[in-house]
């Protein structure tokens, strides 16, 4: 992925964030280039590692687990039903395609949604990584990352990690 940098005039900000991120939790890698079409500098550029199997590889004993991103328009985890189709204009399932197995993703939107305040510990840290979830908040706070989950809604992955059996949130842009 190839960002620009635009309304970061030290082109650092990316790099500097992730790079704190992935001290806590799984993000993306990043370097820098200069882009070149034709023997033509088109301009410096920060590259972002695409969250993908190889990713995944990097970062759990399994990758075989489903990943999901928000989308534009942004994923709220608010509980809509049931039928995943409910949540496929939210969501855009990255990885196992073919299986199209939504059942986990929202039995685990679900249990954020809908379960009872005394059994909500019990529960949920059985499907949701809490520890990689509470640092992904703080870092979206402490760096004032509104385009994200705690902002806008989108720009991050859920995986389900077939080893744990618990989703991972992932940062993303």
């Amino acid at each position: 992925n190839v960002q620009n940098g635009v309304s970061d005039p030290s082109f650092m900000r990316e790099t500097l964030s992730y790079g704190l991120a992935r001290r806590y939790l799984p993000a993306p890698r990043t370097a820098y280039a200069d882009f070149y079409v034709h023997d033509d500098l088109l301009g410096f550029y920060i590259l972002v590692e695409q969250v993908d199997k190889p990713f995944l590889a990097r970062h759990f004993i399994n990758n075989d687990g489903n990943l999901y991103k928000a989308s534009d328009n942004g994923g709220t985890l608010e509980y809509r039903g049931t039928s995943q189709s409910s949540y496929e204009s939210e969501y855009e399932l990255k990885t196992n395609e073919d299986e199209n197995d939504w059942s986990r993703f929202v039995t685990m939107i679900d249990l954020l949604n809908n379960t009872s305040d005394e059994d909500f510990i019990a529960t949920i840290k059985d499907y949701l990584n809490i520890d990689t979830c509470l640092r992904y908040l703080a870092f979206n706070m402490v760096l004032s990352n509104f385009d994200s989950y705690t902002g806008s809604s989108r720009n991050y992955y859920m995986y389900d990690d077939p080893t744990s059996g618990r989703f991972t949130i992932i940062p993303w842009d």
